[in-house]
This record gives C-alpha cells, sequence and structure tokens, in this order.
C-alpha cells in the first residue's frame, strides 16, 4: 500500500507540473519567465520538463512501482538533483498555480496575431516548402561551408510548421517556426534546441513561386563566435520530401575548405564565397556609444 501511494503521490505531482508547464506556455509564456518563476535555470526546466518527468510517468505506468524509477528518470541528464527536484516539487506547483494568465495580457496580445500569421501560411508551406534540405552557410570562423541538414515539417495539431537546423551532430542545433510575411519572404525564427534561450537566429528566404523547387536563398541572420551580429548568405538544397526527424537526425554535418569545395556544387561555392555576401557588426575598442564608433568600426572593416 505505501509504494502505491507513492506511486501516485509520485506519478501525479508529474503529471500536474507538466499540465501546468503546457497551459502557461500556450497562454505564451516563454519557458525562460516559467523558469524565472520557480527560480531556476531555464535548462534544468527542460531537462525537468521533456525528459524526466515524461520518463518517470511512463516509468510509473507500467504497474507495480519500483523504488528505481525516480532514480533511473534522473539519470539520463546530469544538470539535475533528484533530491532538491522532489522536495521541491510541491512549491513549484503552488507558484505555477499562482502565475496569472491576466498579467501577461498583451503577450498574449501579441502572440495570438501571431499565430494568426503562422496559420494563415500553413496550407502554402505544406504543400511548396516541407522536406529536407542541406542547407549552406559561411563560417565566421575560417570562412570554410557548413554543410548541415534543415528540416521543415509540419506539426499538423498546432497548424504550424516548424523548422530544424542541425541536429546531434552540429555544435549549436536550433529550432524554431517557419511562416510568410505577406507574399515576398520565408521567415524563419529559431532558438537552441534545448529551449534555454542562448543563441538564436533569423533566416529570411525568398519566396519561391514554383511547385517544389529545389533551391532556396536568402540572408541568414546570427552572432558571430565574438558574439556580434553577424549577416550571411544561405542557400537550401533540397534532397527530400521526407519529413520526419528520424531521417533528419542521420545526417552528418560536414566542413569543406575554400580550396577544396568537395562535394559542394561550384555555383553555390561561389555564390557563398563573394566578399559582398557577409555583413558583420565589428567590436570597438574602448567604444563611447556616439558617432565615433561608427568611424572606427568603418576603419576596422576597412583594414579586415
Amino acid at each position: 500500500m505505501e509504494s502505491e501511494i507513492k506511486k501516485y503521490n509520485l506519478a501525479g505531482k508529474a503529471k500536474v507540473f507538466l499540465e501546468l508547464i503546457n497551459l502557461h506556455k500556450g497562454n505564451g509564456l516563454r519557458m525562460k519567465d516559467i523558469a524565472s518563476s520557480l527560480d531556476i535555470n531555464p535548462s534544468v526546466l527542460s531537462s525537468l520538463s521533456r525528459t524526466v518527468l515524461p520518463c518517470l510517468l511512463e516509468l510509473c505506468s507500467k504497474g507495480e512501482f519500483e523504488e528505481t524509477y525516480a532514480d533511473q528518470a534522473f539519470d539520463m541528464v546530469n544538470n539535475l538533483s533528484k533530491a532538491k527536484i522532489l522536495a521541491k516539487m510541491d512549491d513549484y506547483i503552488d507558484r505555477l498555480k499562482s502565475l496569472d494568465p491576466k498579467e501577461n495580457y498583451v503577450r498574449n496580445d501579441v502572440f495570438k496575431a501571431f499565430r494568426d500569421v503562422i496559420g494563415e501560411s500553413y496550407g502554402y508551406l505544406e504543400e511548396h516548402l516541407m522536406g529536407l534540405y542541406r542547407c549552406y552557410t559561411l563560417s565566421s570562423v575560417d570562412f570554410r561551408i557548413k554543410e548541415e541538414p534543415l528540416l521543415i515539417a509540419p506539426d499538423t495539431a498546432n497548424r504550424i510548421v516548424q523548422v530544424h537546423k542541425g541536429n546531434k551532430h552540429s555544435v549549436f542545433p536550433l529550432k524554431g517556426i517557419v511562416f510568410l510575411n505577406g507574399s515576398h519572404t520565408v521567415n524563419m525564427h529559431l532558438h537552441d534546441a534545448d529551449d534555454s534561450f542562448q543563441e538564436s537566429a533569423m533566416i529570411q528566404l525568398i519566396q519561391p513561386f514554383v511547385r517544389n523547387p529545389k533551391i532556396l536563398r536568402g540572408i541568414y541572420l546570427t552572432l558571430s563566435y565574438s558574439r556580434h551580429p553577424i549577416a550571411r548568405r544561405i542557400v537550401l538544397y533540397r534532397t527530400s520530401t521526407d519529413c520526419t526527424l528520424s531521417a533528419f537526425e542521420e545526417v552528418e554535418t560536414t566542413y569543406h575548405d575554400k580550396e577544396e569545395p568537395g562535394g559542394v556544387m561550384k555555383e553555390i561555392h561561389d555564390y557563398l564565397h563573394d566578399p559582398k555576401g557577409v555583413i558583420e557588426c565589428l567590436p570597438v575598442l574602448r567604444p563611447s556609444f556616439d558617432e565615433t564608433d561608427l568611424i572606427a568600426e568603418s576603419k576596422m572593416l576597412e583594414i579586415s
């Protein structure tokens, strides 16, 4: 009987916690904001809600409760303390219940408008752009061409289109959403695949007016390794209409030297290596944050 009580107490708390997280996300709250309300790191909340608690619920659903279930679930990640999390679970649930959605009405209104735009884009994107792509960009460190997988796939339950750039083989895998900006550009807003929001990027592509285009091109805006904004050309080459994550996860990330482009198409190689294809903000020594910084950066650009 005692084990049965523990089972349902533990599983019940995990279920309530996840339901509250999904409720607040649906109301427009970011994981970063939810984590702040719980006084925990966003990466901890991500591990807890995406890996540990779902695993714990699955184990508890098998029937007879085992004392090792919590250990098995927490062993799947290395940034959580089982004792600390379980001791604070009641407090976390109380805090989540006390979060008032009405306090976020401005964000909710913006979120709803944004969702409307995303929903209106769904039909076109589903028909024309879904699939697996090779994504080509220029590395900001050594100017090699980076080739990694990019997946545009439907989320049919929510009628939105997702994008995954880079996978387990990539240094900084990103994920996000895809939508149309009027009838001119395809927009992709991306952030870290682990929802920690330490990295973010935006891709704007020229919207194709043909069915099933082979190549998409546009601008990739992100941060350089010096943590300054950098805009580069990007090329997407469609390899398959397969929208499954399993196919996407198997594709390796490779780098191609300028002198030895390897398997990169010559047209793509030349297009990305065009000197006009990169715009970068450079750090200024002892910046004064006035017009003199503009002159100093311009001089640095002439030298670089």
